[in-house]
Order: structure tokens, then sequence, then C-alpha cells
């Protein structure tokens, strides 16, 4: 059986993310480096969220980008004393958005596509015919525009709600620094554009040649792409998707490579 015996994994989740994916790494012997890229934080207050009570009920569907969209969609209710019109059809974009609905709960309709993007969202069945429909994205500050620009070229009237933003955590560059002078990072693992920008942005130029030799696990070909625009990733590895499981298959079939060369 292979495992991940003496190999540390940096991963560049919001902490909150990286837990599941660090506790698979420890299972199987592996070390799991902490290095979060991106801070979520809450908009509870946002202005975007000042008319939700008077939407809820006129809605046909609600689209949900993250389970961090879910985690603040919900305080956002809570903090409001609304309830989720439990009929309402919920969208979602991936496996690991759709089960943060399900233990909300927030639906017992919950679609979502087999690929974790945009693009596979809009090609679901329930988004062919919006003509005239009120359909909420709830997401967070900055977001793709796809979703709204698509939707609205379909017929739909769009209403987005921001529930959250992302940083850079205060301490990331000094942990890129640390994990440079100690050279203890073997492959590191980035699930989205904005963390692989804030990991080559924040890493001192004479840095970037160590960074770039390290090999890349990535979780679409898009990143894949922008990886290779920085000269990241040696190898360049591409999980099927974001989810833990595809990351730790491609962590093991690289670990079986290694033992193989």
């Amino acid at each position: 059986m292979i495992t991940l015996q003496g190999t540390n994994v940096a991963i560049t989740r919001p902490l909150a993310q990286a837990q599941g994916l660090a506790q698979r790494i420890r299972r199987l012997a592996g070390n799991a480096l902490l290095l979060p890229m991106l801070d979520i934080i809450p908009c509870l207050d946002s202005p975007s969220l000042a008319n939700l009570a008077e939407t809820l009920a006129s809605l046909q569907l609600a689209i949900f980008t993250s389970s961090n969209a879910i985690k603040y969609t919900v305080a956002a209710l809570q903090q409001r004393h609304l309830s989720w019109p439990t009929s309402l059809p919920c969208l979602a974009v991936g496996a690991a958005t759709a089960n943060a609905i399900a233990k909300a709960p927030l639906s017992q309709q919950i679609l979502y596509p087999e690929d974790f993007n945009s693009e596979a969202l809009l090609a679901l069945p329930e988004l062919q015919a919006v003509q005239q429909q009120t359909i909420a994205i709830f997401t967070g500050e900055q977001s793709r525009p796809l979703l709204t620009t698509e939707l609205q070229q379909r017929g739909a009237q769009v209403i987005i709600y921001t529930v959250y933003r992302r940083a850079v955590p205060p301490r990331a560059q000094a942990m890129l620094q640390q994990h440079w002078q100690a050279n203890d990072i073997h492959i590191i693992v980035s699930t989205s554009n904005e963390s692989l920008h804030h990991l080559y942005h924040l890493t001192e130029s004479q840095q970037r040649s160590w960074l770039a030799a390290l090999p890349l696990v990535v979780t679409s070909q898009g990143m894949a792409e922008y990886a290779q625009q920085l000269s990241l990733g040696k190898p360049l590895l591409v999980a099927a998707n974001a989810s833990d499981d595809a990351i730790m298959t491609v962590l093991l079939r690289w670990k079986e490579n290694s033992y193989a060369n």
C-alpha cells in the first residue's frame, strides 16, 4: 500500500477548508503543512443583503458558489431571524457545496454538476429555460461574473448576495519565508487561482526558483494554465476536481511514481 510516509504536503486552502485534507494526509503518515494563502471573512452586513427578507419568497432558484457561501448565508439568516424557504431548489458548484446545503439544512432539492465549475453548472437542464425567473447567487466578493452574465443573457433576473470576502492572511508571507529557509516542503496543493496568485507574489524574488521547482497539485485545467504562466509546478499535477478524494488520488500517484523513480 502506498502511503505518504515522510512527505510534507503544503495546503494553501483557507484554514477551515484545509482540515479534512490535512487529516487524510496524516492518516497516511504524511505531514500536512497548513499554509493558507486566503482568509475567509464574513460580510453579514453587506449592502447586498439589505433586501434579503423581501426577496427570499420571490425566488425560483438559489445558487451557491462554495461551502463558504452556505456557511455565511446561514449566518446571515440567523442574524436576521429569517427562515429559508425549504421548497426553493438550490444549485451548487460541486459536491462539497451540495453536501453543505444538505447539512445546513436549506433545501431538499439540491442539484450540482459532475464537474466542479460554473461552466458545468450552466449546462444543467434546470438553467436552460430561465426567462423571467428570479435567481439568487450567494457568493463571495469579486467572484467570477460568468454565472451572472450568462443567466442574464438567458433572460433571468439575477440577484447577487455577497456573504463573504477573501483576503491575504496576515502571516502568509512570513510563513512562506520560514518554509523557504527550512526547505521543508515536498509538494504544494492549491485549489484556486487566487491562492496561486498570492503564493507566487508573496514569495520574494530570490525565493522564486525554490517555489518553481516544487511539485504542485492544482484542481482544474484552467488552474494548470495559470500555474504555467507563473512557471510553477515541477511537475504540475492536475486533479480531476477540488474534492479531497481527487487530490489524494493525485498525491498518492505522485508518491508512487517517486518510489518508481
